[in-house]
Order: structure tokens, then sequence, then C-alpha cells
């Protein structure tokens, strides 16, 4: 278990977490009182660092920061954890798979011997002193039941198995994919990412990417609600889908902020694409209706770049990064590439 604190402990590390969460704008939810448990318990350490960071110049922590902290400290960290157990007991059941092919194979070469012994016997009677070959008949009638029976038991765990490994694909799928928008989150990303370079031997290759942020959202939730803000999150991911092929890679990268990759493109491509989706968020039919009929218009600003041979995945969102705050300062509502 993740909390194993007593009573006592837990009403101990309560009575300091709340001063904490006093200090800071965030609302009091489950997820902030999460941050600020973990922080005070001392059982994250990575997230401790990330809001000392935060906090070292006296800084206040707020809720669109608190749901980052969230992503990349607790879920993400969990992810990570249930990754590398779902591989281990792949492994696991792999083995267990091969070992019971050979079982099985073995006991069907066994009975079609010993049924071609028994009817040896049967058919050669004076070749074999009678007591004798009642005890084999016997015996191996005996070998015969038990064979079939663990075959039978063999069948069914092999049947398990492959029941079971196809649950933790599943929940490996759930790991890597963003609950909202289904499109992948930052660790699916990440591990996308790393298989991808893994296997690219061309550093040459021509690989865009495009950054991202839905305008004003703070002002969307607060004018709409959160249900609302979902609801054009999970419109701008369809969006960003329609547009885009098959082969690249759409994630979310947590909060407004939507990652596209885009393998074989060149930067005036890219940029192009980047504007048609621009274009379509923004066309009427892509407004999310709000109560009493009135629509609320919605806008993104994105930047362009291309990958270079030395890129890692960070460098590369950091100038995506960089291109769309140049958009943001141009008024939003507007895709600039960077080189």
């Amino acid at each position: 278990m993740r909390y194993t604190h007593t009573v006592a402990q837990s009403g101990e590390i309560l009575r300091m977490v709340i001063p904490q969460m006093a200090q800071h704008p965030a609302a009091y939810t489950p997820v902030t009182y999460t941050l600020w448990y973990e922080h005070v318990a001392k059982i994250n350490p990575e997230l401790s660092n990330a809001i000392n960071q935060l906090t070292a110049g006296g800084a206040r922590i707020d809720d669109a920061q608190t749901a980052t902290l969230y992503q990349q400290h607790v879920l993400d960290a969990w992810s990570r954890r249930t990754l590398t157990l779902n591989t281990q007991i792949e492994k696991l059941l792999d083995t267990f798979e091969d070992n019971s092919i050979r079982v099985t194979t073995g006991a069907n070469d066994f009975g079609q011997h010993w049924q071609a012994l028994r009817q040896a016997l049967v058919a050669e009677p004076d070749s074999v002193h009678d007591n004798l070959r009642a005890r084999i008949l016997a015996s191996g009638a005996a070998m015969q039941d038990t064979i079939t029976e663990l075959k039978q038991q063999v069948e069914r765990s092999a049947e398990d198995s492959r029941r079971l490994k196809l649950e933790m694909n599943e929940l490996k799928t759930q790991a890597l994919t963003d609950p909202l928008t289904g499109l992948l989150n930052r660790r699916g990303l990440l591990d996308t990412w790393s298989d991808l370079m893994a296997r690219e031997r061309d550093t040459k290759a021509l690989w865009a990417a495009v950054l991202f942020d839905v305008d004003h959202f703070k002002k969307v939730n607060d004018m709409y609600g959160h249900l609302f803000g979902d609801q054009v999150l999970r419109s701008v991911a369809s969006s960003i889908r329609e547009r885009t092929r098959e082969s690249d890679l759409v994630a979310r990268l947590g909060g407004e902020e939507f990652l596209v990759l885009l393998p074989g493109m060149k930067l005036s491509q890219a940029a192009s694409v980047a504007e048609a989706i621009r274009t379509l968020i923004e066309r009427d039919e892509h407004r999310c209706n709000v109560k009493a009929g009135r629509t609320a218009k919605v806008t993104i600003s994105g930047g362009v770049t291309l990958r270079r041979p030395s890129d890692t995945l960070d460098s590369l969102i950091a100038r995506a990064d960089q291109a769309m705050y140049q958009a943001k300062d141009r008024g939003r509502n507007a895709i600039v590439p960077m080189l």
C-alpha cells in the first residue's frame, strides 16, 4: 500500500497539512490534500523537491500548479510502478505459457505412445506373462488418467494466464492514456518517444512538433464551470485528431496543453496542419453549447518547430513552447513556426 500510517500518525500529518494548505490559493480538494499529505509525510521526495522549488521565493501554489504537480509526481509515479510490475508479470506469464505448451505436447506424445503399446499388448497376449500384462495395463490406465487430468489443468491455467495478460495490457493502456481525452498522457508520450528514438537510425529524419494551448482557458472555466472546461478539452482533442494522420502522435501534456508530433513533415507542412486545426476549432460548429442555448467561442494558439538531431523530448517541447508563447504575444488564436 502507498499509505501505511496509523490513525495517530495520519492525524498528526493532518494537523500539519492544514496550515500548509492554508498558505496557498489552491482549492481544498482531495487532489490538493494528497499533494500536501505526501509532502508532509515525506513519502514522495520528487514531489517535495518540486514543491520546495516552487515556494523557495515565497510563491504560492495555485490550482493549475497543483494539477500539474499531481499529474507529474503522483499519477505518473503510480504509472511507472504499474508498468514495471506489468512487464515483470508478462515475462513470467510468457515463460509459463511456453512451459504449458511443452507439457501439453509431452502429454499428447506419451498418450499416443501408450495407446500404441496397449494395442500391442492386447494383440499379442502370449508374448507377455498374463499377470505382468495386467499390471502394466492397470498402471498405464491410471497414468493415462493422471496425464489427462494434468493436461486439463494446464490448459485451464494457460487460459487464465492469457486472460490475465489481456487485463494487464488494458491496464497498461490506461496508464499511458489521458482519461479525459483518450489521447496519450505525458507518460505515454515519453515511452512512445523513447521507443521511436531507439528505432530511429537516421538522426536527420524529419520530425515536426506542434504545441497547442487553449486561449484564456482559466476564464472559460471561471465563466462556465469545470465541466464545460472538460467539454472544451475533449472538443479540442477531437479536432486535433480529425486533422492529423494515424501515424502522428497526439498527447495531452496536462491542463490545456496538447502536443502533436508529425513524422516526415517539413516546417511549412506542419504549420499548415496546425493552421487547419486552429481554424477548425475556431469555427462555429466547434463551439460548445452552454446553458440557455448560448455558445462560447474557443480558440487555440500553437507553436511549430522541427526536431534537431541533438533534441530530447524536453528540448523539443521547450522550443515549441517558445514559439507558442510568441503566438500568445501576437494576440492569441495564431500559429507561429520556429526553427
